[in-house]
């Protein structure tokens, strides 16, 4: 049905609050009131058509042929915006070597400690190991 409409609705601007949960961005109520008010965040519009091709992706290699590197999900363990039930189940489907990290007391903005030291301990090793391989 999007793709019918698309040359009628692709320019029209939604809300990104009608699009996704924006007010569970973040465990803090007044920090996640802020991202969804804020215009460049939650509180911005994007053309519908961006939408529909967001939503109607793919990606490049299926997941059961990717093998060009390492995979690691980052999973705030406090995020009900994208609970490892939902990334779980694509992350299976990869054929390469895959990692789960948790990230503990972090919502989905991964702002909260320890859960934003845990995702900068791991950029650390993740770029150390990249580095030690060049």
């Amino acid at each position: 049905m999007l793709r019918r409409t698309a040359r009628l609705t692709d320019r029209l601007g939604v809300p990104m609050r009608f699009v996704a949960p924006i007010n569970a961005i973040a465990a803090d109520p007044k920090l996640a009131d802020s991202i969804a008010d804020d215009p460049y965040g939650g509180g911005t519009w994007m053309p519908a058509g961006w939408i529909r091709t967001f939503l109607q992706s793919e990606p490049a290699v299926p997941p059961e042929r990717f093998q060009n590197c390492p995979v690691i999900l980052a999973q705030p363990d406090a995020d009900t915006w994208t609970p490892l039930e939902i990334s779980r189940p694509f992350l299976d489907r990869i054929a390469g070597p895959t990692e789960i990290v948790t990230l503990h007391g972090a919502s989905h903005a991964c702002i909260e400690d320890p859960g934003a030291e845990e995702l900068a301990a791991l950029l650390g090793r993740v770029l150390g190991e990249a580095a030690g391989r060049t």
